[in-house]
């Protein structure tokens, strides 16, 4: 029953031979480390030597993996493996190295030339600029309007005829009471108005008698006459004309007796 000899051991012996063991231990695992570390710098070193030669060869690629190191788990002291028992752990250390493949993009830029073809140009003849021409209105001279009046038929009217005396002595006269003439008053009218009235007689001087208005009436004076024939004794006929503008007459008969101023 060795193996029951070996179970039974007093605690303190036990753990007295557990801590040689774990020292043991503890070496190989700085070991590893420093052998884990020795495989980075080597796999930093061969990227790096690749990644300089990707540059010349973008295909290229080369690829090596490594692995971090991986230490064994720690074997556990079992109360029933005598303390002499040692186990060597072996450590693998893989080194991985990357391979970076460098792209190079070439930008080709297209400059676009623009030609612009302009118009040909035109050139304008000279312009004159006249100076504004002024129009006259027309000046249309009118005739001067004559205004036609309705003809004139109607002829003036001699309403009455005044004489102061009807007998006439030949001038020089003897005597006051014998007149050598006598004033002629006529009155006329017209619708449209008398514009002359006269007096004609034949046998004697002053004829025709010229009438002049004034206060309505028309009025001349008939007489004197001088250088009568002795004896002489004639009636004289008077004939009053009053006249429109028209031309239109109208006329009176009046009566005066002439003597020789021996009659007186």
């Amino acid at each position: 029953m060795a193996n029951d000899d070996l179970h039974v051991h007093d605690d303190g012996a036990g753990a007295a031979g557990a801590a040689p063991w774990a020292d043991r231990l503890r070496r190989p695992a700085w070991l590893i480390a420093a052998v884990g570390l020795i495989g980075l710098a080597v796999g930093l070193i061969l990227g790096a030597t690749l990644l300089g030669s990707s540059d010349d060869d973008p295909e290229a690629a080369s690829t090596s993996s490594s692995s971090p190191p991986s230490s064994s788990e720690p074997v556990t002291a079992d109360a029933t493996v005598p303390a002499a028992t040692s186990t060597s752990t072996t450590s693998t250390s893989s080194t991985t190295s990357t391979t970076s493949t460098s792209t190079t993009t070439s930008t080709s830029t297209t400059t676009t030339s623009t030609t612009t073809t302009l118009a040909p140009t035109t050139t304008l003849a000279p312009t004159t600029t006249q100076a504004p021409t002024t129009t006259l209105a027309s000046t249309t001279t009118q005739a001067p309007t004559t205004t036609t009046l309705p003809s004139d038929t109607v002829p003036p009217i001699i309403s009455m005829v005044q004489v102061g005396e009807s007998f006439v002595y030949g001038s020089p006269s003897p005597s006051p009471s014998c007149l050598t003439d006598v004033g002629v008053g006529v009155h006329t009218t017209d619708d449209v108005g008398v514009t002359s009235v006269t007096g004609t007689y034949s046998g004697l001087p002053g004829s025709p008698l010229t009438f002049s208005p004034g206060g309505g009436i028309w009025g001349a004076t008939f007489g004197p006459f001088t250088g009568l024939p002795a004896g002489y004794d004639e009636q004289v006929t008077v004939t009053i004309t009053s006249r429109d503008a028209a031309g239109n007459t109208a006329t009176k008969d009046i009566t005066f007796y002439v003597m020789h101023p021996s009659f007186c």
